[in-house]
């Protein structure tokens, strides 16, 4: 070793540089402690050992990961089926408590028609029917539906459908709603059907279906 240090300090001083044999010798351990010590046999063993043990560690780790992903894919699967399911018997069940609360109103109907038809009393179909419209009202009610009064209110497009515009009779019906032809009905808050009306106009009549305008000038 010492003739190694010799012949590079020799090299170090060929070529003009100053170069100790102290710092020769400390560059020499440096390299030596980067390089480390060798391992024995029993030592590359034991390590060897180690990181087999870390590696079937890690595979068994991911094994388990795998099989909690399979078990969830799987769970999720089955899930959206079930909610795949339950979607068509909502929608094809939805109106059966409806259907069934209207099983009896169909009943008197029928009921009705029987006896009149029987009896030939026009008095009790009327009545019969009128039970049942009854009836009815008070069914659709309870689910939330609402008739639309519109009799004497201003015409307005977005809850009335004008099929048909008559002269005012006086100042205070103009664009005011005078005739019901067909009742108007919201479902709980929301708009269900327009309801259709005639509108009464001080001008005179405008062609059926069109919007009224309250601004627009009249005839004399």
């Amino acid at each position: 070793m010492e003739n190694e240090v010799k012949e590079c300090m020799e090299e170090v001083n060929q070529a003009g540089g100053e170069y100790t044999e102290e710092e020769a010798k400390q560059t020499n351990e440096e390299e030596e402690r980067e390089v480390g010590p060798e391992l024995t046999l029993e030592e590359m063993r034991a390590l060897l050992g180690d990181l087999k043990s870390q590696l079937e560690a890690k595979s068994a780790e991911c094994e388990n990961l795998f099989s909690r992903l399979q078990r969830l894919q799987a769970d999720f699967d089955n899930f959206r089926k079930r909610m795949r399911r339950e979607q068509i018997e909502v929608r094809q069940f939805a109106t059966e408590r409806l259907i069934k609360a209207l099983l009896p109103v169909l009943d008197n109907l029928e009921m009705a028609l029987r006896a009149a038809s029987a009896e030939g009393e026009k008095e009790g179909l009327l009545a019969g029917v009128q039970m049942i419209c009854r009836q009815l009202v008070d069914i659709l009610r309870q689910e939330g539906l609402k008739p639309m009064e519109v009799l004497g209110l201003p015409f307005d497009p977005a809850l009335h459908e004008a099929v048909e515009c008559v002269p005012a009779s006086a100042p205070e019906e103009n664009n005011r709603v005078v005739e019901e032809l067909r009742k108007g009905y919201f479902l709980r808050d929301k708009l269900l059907r327009p309801a259709l009306v005639k509108v009464a106009l001080a001008g005179g009549p405008e062609p059926a279906g069109q919007e009224i305008d309250q601004d627009q000038p009249q005839d004399d």
